[in-house]
């Protein structure tokens, strides 16, 4: 189990420095749109992780970094180049 810790230790540090996009949440629209559909779905996730807070703490977590390498690596290529990050936009 150590090494696991420590390989996983690895990778998210460097997935923090990398040029991998994740989603940032910040756009409301569609809980505005949706809001008895929202409501109803952060009930039940609340439920699940209450009911394994530890387990699906790691699931969420896991399934958010495999988000961001399938929406960088898969979905933005097929969109075109002017979806992706610029290495000119680097922070230094």
């Amino acid at each position: 189990m150590p090494r696991i810790t420590l390989g996983l230790s690895f990778l998210v540090s460097i997935l923090m420095v990398s040029n991998v996009r994740y989603a940032s949440f910040k756009d409301a629209e569609v809980i505005r749109a949706h809001r008895f559909s929202a409501t109803v779905t952060a009930l039940l996730i609340f439920v699940l992780v209450a009911s394994e807070p530890k387990l699906l703490s790691f699931v969420f977590f896991i399934g958010y970094i495999i988000s961001g390498l399938v929406y960088s690596y898969f979905v933005l290529p097929l969109r075109g180049k002017s979806f992706l990050r610029e290495s000119s936009q680097k922070i230094s």
